[in-house]
């Protein structure tokens, strides 16, 4: 694995975890949406909730900063950063977390 890639990874597993932390523990799942404002050099972001649920989780300081991280990774290697992220964590069986992310660049 490359070095853009072995980084890559392990921003996206700083998000995660920062994402895990910033729900509610009676949550199964979450999913936060960023959008990047390059040209602004900011991004917005929300925490969602599992489906029937109200949302309220809220963005803590260690998801932005994982994110702006997230970000940074791309700057380094010189690589175009997405406009949009979904990034999702679910609970499998025993307990353990998963996360899937997915990336649009237009």
């Amino acid at each position: 694995m490359d070095a853009f890639h072995l980084e890559l990874s392990e921003a996206q597993n700083a998000v995660g975890n920062a994402l895990i932390e910033a729900t509610p523990e009676d949550w199964s799942e979450a999913r936060v949406e960023v959008e990047n404002f390059e040209s602004e050099g900011t991004f917005a972001c929300a925490i969602g909730p599992p489906e029937g649920r109200s949302p309220d989780a809220e963005v803590t300081k260690p998801l932005g900063e994982a994110i702006l991280g997230l970000l940074e990774v791309y700057r380094k290697h010189g690589k175009a950063p997405w406009k949009r992220m979904v990034l999702q964590v679910y609970q499998s069986a025993g307990d353990s977390w998963r996360f899937e992310v997915h990336y649009s660049y237009e």
